[in-house]
């Protein structure tokens, strides 16, 4: 038995359509605060189950019976999400869960400029102390997080990213699920850790001249953080994300992203998809 917590999710669901493509789709425990969003999904033999990390006796259930279980990080605050994956750990032991595949985030130190790393340095400390058998997957940002980047910059002519000079390698959150498909399936993956990023990394001027070549016209990329904040703040984002992409942007500028591994390589068995690939298939259909 395969367990998916957060399944009505975007990554949750592309990690089903992985399992899907392999022919798993029997013996899989779908978990989500929101059922009826997995509606689609029962006809094809998986098992919808309501859970909710704030609620420990609906993850008793949901992990009952489980070999594996993907615990995809949750939304929220800082102290809201450490509390809620506490639980969900808690509730994995109690359920002699023989194996974690957890969804981490690159850098997960205390140390570390970007808000949300104490969640992570957290989570990866708290499975190892309660022996928790676990594959780590460290992502980096997500490409498709771009997108909306991409979009107000088409039309203002100014890409508005974090960071002045520092560089990030990002990935597709489709290569993300279909690594953490893959590690579900394989024994073999426990007890590692994976740093998951794309090909390269990228500072702004190379994404905005990616964009500019893409779309014909020029894209400058010369902002400062208050305008980053800005256009954050017009995106009518919740405050805690505000205050984490404040700490982005001095993450980024101390290049904490910027490290390329090869395992995202190394378990796709190809590359990961490029920012640059990205960029000319979202010019074509945006």
């Amino acid at each position: 038995m395969i367990v998916i917590s957060g399944a009505s999710g975007r990554l949750a669901k592309l990690v089903i359509g992985s399992l899907v493509s392999r022919g798993v789709t029997k013996n899989v425990r779908l978990a989500t605060r929101n059922p009826d969003k997995l509606a689609e999904f029962a006809a094809s033999g998986f098992e919808i189950v309501a859970a909710d990390f704030a609620d420990p006796a609906s993850l008793d259930r949901a992990f009952a019976g489980a070999e594996t279980a993907l615990l995809i990080s949750a939304t929220g605050p800082v102290n809201a999400r450490i509390a809620l994956h506490r639980n969900a750990f808690d509730a994995v032991a109690r359920a002699n869960v023989s194996r974690v595949v957890y969804t981490s985030r690159v850098n997960p130190v205390q140390s570390s400029l970007y808000p949300f790393a104490p969640i992570h340095a957290f989570s990866e400390a708290y499975l190892k102390d309660k022996g928790i058998p676990c594959t780590i997957l460290r992502n980096n940002e997500y490409i498709e997080n771009l997108n909306p980047v991409l979009a107000a910059a088409r039309q203002s002519g100014k890409l508005m990213l974090p960071g002045a000079r520092g560089k990030t390698a990002f990935i597709s959150v489709c290569d993300i699920a279909e690594i953490a498909a893959a590690t579900l399936m394989d024994s073999s993956h426990t007890n590692k850790t994976y740093e998951l990023n794309g090909p390269e990394a990228l500072d702004r001027h190379e994404i905005a001249a990616l964009l500019s070549k893409a779309i014909g016209t020029p894209v400058g990329a010369d902002i400062n953080k208050d305008e980053f904040v800005a256009f954050i703040q017009s995106l009518r984002v919740p405050p805690f994300i505000l205050e984490m992409t404040k700490g982005l942007y001095d993450a980024v500028d101390k290049n904490e992203f910027a490290k390329v591994w090869t395992d995202a390589s190394n378990i796709l068995g190809r590359q990961p998809r490029s920012v640059a690939s990205h960029i000319e298939d979202f010019c074509k259909t945006a």
